[in-house]
């Protein structure tokens, strides 16, 4: 895991290249009295140096800081957590597809999977990572094609038995209503779907067992808590949730050196939710 001291020391080398800037373009202001090739010449190397040398080295650390935060804070909470920036971890396109909760046009950059994260929690498999899936829609028949991108952090339980249940509980307002339509056709919508709460519509397979008791009060926590819209998928042994605007990633400033209480700040308090929910569904206390 990446120390603050590493942090703090990072940070400043990166300062240190920042400066170097303008202090090109001042010499290149200087030369264009004296000689306007060199002058061009300093002004080119100035660029090339914010381009390839700083731009780099910032997004360099910017990454390994919220790699610190998402290590100190949610990987802490799991048993012999894996974290993966580059793409969702054991999270992949299939299992996004696999969970029928949320839709992805099938094409690149269709479904980005980004700092993914793999532990359990008491026998559970726990995933999570931050996606944004690419939906296309129209709001009349042979109407414009409208792109929409749906962002959030997508978090996957395996629960220790067989619920029997294939269903999907979705926030009205999780993405455009057209795609949920369309996406949602070929599913039973539930009748007493107001019982998990008025902002929620809850989809079913045919065969699909009732939802375990216990579930709707960890639902209704959940969404008292969080500030995101909900999708909650529960097919078979496995309970897929995801939160649109809620992210493992967050804007990290480079105005001022990384802090303790930075890489302690918790982005994902809502897994513990979810890991009650799981709990309840495996009715366990």
């Amino acid at each position: 895991m990446t120390t603050l001291d590493t942090l703090k020391k990072q940070y400043s080398a990166t300062r240190r290249i920042l400066w170097v800037y303008p202090v090109l373009l001042i010499a290149a202001a200087v030369l264009i009295f004296i000689n306007s090739y060199a002058a061009f010449a300093m002004l080119g190397i100035a660029v090339l140096v914010q381009i390839f040398v700083f731009r780099r080295l910032q997004k360099k650390y910017q990454s390994d800081v919220a790699g610190a935060i998402v290590e100190n804070t949610v990987c802490k909470k799991l048993e012999s957590a894996k974290y993966t920036p580059a793409d969702g971890g054991a999270m992949s396109p299939e299992t996004v597809k696999a969970a029928v909760l949320l839709p992805y046009r099938d094409e690149k950059g269709g479904c980005l999977l980004k700092m993914g994260i793999d532990g359990s929690e008491d026998g559970r498999r726990v995933s999570l990572c931050d996606a944004t899936l690419l939906q296309r829609f129209q709001l009349v028949k042979n109407g414009k094609s409208r792109v929409h991108f749906v962002s959030g952090c997508l978090i996957r339980v395996q629960l220790k038995s067989d619920t029997g249940c294939d269903r999907q509980i979705v926030d009205k307002d999780l993405m455009p209503t057209p795609v949920r339509l369309e996406y949602y056709s070929s599913r039973i919508e539930e009748d007493d779907a107001s019982a998990l709460g008025e902002s929620f519509i809850s989809y079913k397979s045919p065969d699909s067992a009732p939802l375990p008791a216990g579930f709707a009060k960890q639902l209704g926590l959940l969404a008292a808590y969080t500030p995101g819209k909900i999708g909650i998928s529960l097919r078979s042994n496995t309970l897929t949730v995801f939160l649109r605007d809620r992210f493992l990633a967050r804007p990290i400033s480079f105005s001022k050196a990384p802090t303790q209480q930075l890489i302690d700040f918790d982005p994902m308090p809502e897994l513990a939710y979810i890991i009650r929910m799981a709990k309840a569904i495996d009715n366990e206390k």
